[in-house]
């Protein structure tokens, strides 16, 4: 990785819109006007109310679900072979826990694999 993405901002190549409840997940990629709605069955409700399945997983699951649908369509608009992307999510404390990649949850750090 170029050490120039550690050494000042960048600009997007993409930028991926998320954002989850406790009825599902949703992404959303306005360059290309696609989106993605998952609803969540009655299995995963019920982690949620085992406290088993976060918010802050949620929010980070829905970037999964855009990498795993997209990843493949998402080209970098530099001559880099690396794809800048930057998921927008609006859980404040769901940020610093997904840029950290430090959870002791273990969805999450199966999730920081992805």
């Amino acid at each position: 990785m170029p050490l120039r993405y550690f050494s000042e901002p960048q600009a997007a190549d993409v930028n991926i819109l998320m954002d989850a409840s406790d009825l599902g997940d949703c992404a959303l990629h306005p360059a290309r006007k696609l989106y993605i709605q998952v609803q969540f069955d009655e299995a995963e409700k019920l982690l949620m109310a085992q406290g088993l399945l976060s918010s802050n997983v949620r929010e980070q699951l829905s970037a999964v679900w855009a990498v795993l649908c997209w990843g493949h369509d998402l080209r970098p608009t530099s001559g880099d072979d690396l794809t800048h992307i930057k998921f927008w999510i609006d859980n404040r404390s769901a940020v610093p826990w997904c840029n950290n990649l430090s959870s002791r949850d273990s969805m999450a750090q199966e999730l920081n694999r992805c």
